[in-house]
């Protein structure tokens, strides 16, 4: 493999393992902070299954925003390596 091409292969694996970390922990950690008093005692709401739901209304909310934003980081950097402007 070129080793200019190697970047194209390896930004979407590491964006996928982005996601994957992002969408396993994000509530348990805000709940597991807010137990500690690290966040606000709201993340230490869960359903009767002991589910942290504002933890994951945050993801939902938040999470798109940072991967749109770590997308279009990568996006540029491509463009700009394949146009050499910048």
């Amino acid at each position: 493999m070129n080793a200019d091409a190697w970047p194209l292969f390896s930004a979407p694996r590491i964006l996928i393992r982005i996601i994957s970390a992002m969408s396993a922990s994000t509530s348990r950690v805000s709940y597991g902070l807010s137990r500690n008093g690290y966040f606000p005692k709201a993340f230490e709401w869960t359903t009767k299954q002991g589910v942290p739901w504002v933890g994951l209304i945050v993801a939902f909310v938040v999470g798109p925003i940072a991967i749109g934003a770590v997308l279009l980081v990568i996006g540029i950097w491509l463009l700009t390596e394949a146009t050499g402007i910048l």
